[in-house]
């Protein structure tokens, strides 16, 4: 929970309709119950919203400062992988990973549903296309997930993937290097836990004012090493090469726009369609697939019979067959439900694939140390998965 000393309001710099503002009225009347969501349709794509995300974990702490030290708890942050996984946002201290919320693509009320179930009161969403009501209306209730959204939710805003979302009227800027420290690890996020693990495994370290042990820090390298792949390396240097653009000068600026809830229902209810690219280049390459299978199909039948003399009947149900075997294992297969809590990976790396990152050489009472962070004991400041 390294977030917790990392990232304070003061970090933060708030214009709301041109006019500059205190951090605290992006926020408005945040509590000690607030808990902050961001749905995320595509590889990275919460980066977008990553100045909104951290003010939202800073007023988490700032709301009660004895979380920072006497309570050691983890922000109450949610992130909803619509489609997904889309990358691993660990680093912002989204854990433990069922933090990290699954939820099927094309599936709006599995999402509101999701929203509800964790008891989201500020949510993040990017853009798309606006869904009737109707469309929500398919779950056990016609009405109630709607109107419990409506009852909690407090701030609702609509962000980019690139950081600069279109019509907005709030503009959060940092120039703190603590603030872009959790975004750039994001995006490269192995050489970060390959130096902490190597860190954990050379030096006897203190204690630090928590419950931490140095298995927490090792089981945290785990996720990052398992999840790596979740984003391509050409998305990752994409990533990258625009976010260096971005922190060109030091400072990094983002936009988002302020909704209404029921306009946040109306986003949810259209599917964030417009937002899955990757969705339809899918659909449309099966679909292209199947017609290249059948012309294939029709032509390898002909060789079959001009050349080899094979009854029609006996490949006919040769192929009938194969079809129904491969029904029949579709159908056996279990099912992906529409949203899962703990659905990210949270155990040790499968002895079959070889890890990327240094063995394990020290002992489970180490207590643990952020990469560049003194070895003497601070009190309240807590690494990564820690």
């Amino acid at each position: 929970m390294h977030v917790a000393d990392q990232v304070l309001v003061e970090a933060f710099e708030v214009q709301i309709g041109g006019e500059r503002v205190g951090p605290d009225a992006v926020f408005p009347d945040w509590s000690r119950l607030d808990r902050f969501g961001i749905v995320v349709t595509e590889p990275l794509g919460g980066l977008g919203a990553s100045l909104l995300l951290q003010l939202a974990i800073a007023k988490f702490y700032s709301v009660r400062p004895d979380r920072r030290a006497g309570m050691a708890v983890y922000p109450e942050i949610y992130l909803f992988h619509v489609g997904g996984p889309h990358g691993d946002f660990s680093y912002f201290d989204f854990w433990p990973p069922r933090k990290e919320v699954r939820v099927a693509a094309s599936q709006p009320a599995s999402l509101l549903e999701a929203i509800n179930a964790h008891g989201i009161t500020r949510v993040a969403m990017p853009p798309g296309d606006m869904g009737a009501d109707s469309v929500l209306q398919t779950g056990p209730s016609t009405w109630a997930e709607q109107a419990s959204a409506m009852e909690r939710l407090r701030s609702c805003f609509v962000y980019a993937p690139d950081g600069h979302a279109a019509d907005s009227d709030v503009q959060i800027s940092s120039r703190d290097p603590r603030v872009h420290e959790n975004i750039t690890a994001s995006v490269t996020p192995l050489p970060e836990a390959i130096a902490f693990r190597e860190e954990l495994a050379s030096v006897t370290l203190p204690r630090w004012p928590d419950p931490s042990v140095a298995a927490d820090g090792y089981r945290w390298a785990d996720v990052v090493e398992r999840r790596v792949d979740e984003v391509p390396q050409p998305v990752r240097d994409h990533v990258a090469e625009a976010l260096a653009a971005r922190l060109r000068s030091g400072e990094l600026v983002e936009t988002c726009r302020r909704i209404t809830t029921a306009e946040a229902l109306a986003y949810i209810a259209g599917g964030f369609l417009a937002t899955l690219p990757s969705e339809r280049v899918v659909g449309l390459s099966l679909a292209a697939m199947s017609a290249a299978l059948w012309a294939l199909g029709g032509i390898a039948a002909q060789e079959l019979f001009s050349r080899h003399h094979v009854d029609p009947g006996w490949l006919a149900g040769v192929r009938m067959a194969c079809g129904g075997l491969l029904l029949l294992v579709g159908r056996l297969a279990p099912a992906r439900p529409a949203y899962r809590a703990d659905c990210m990976p949270h155990a040790p790396i499968r002895p079959e694939s070889p890890s990327r990152l240094p063995p394990r050489r020290h002992s489970p009472s180490t207590c643990l140390v952020r990469r560049g962070w003194p070895a003497t004991p601070v009190p309240g400041r807590r690494p990564p998965g820690a």
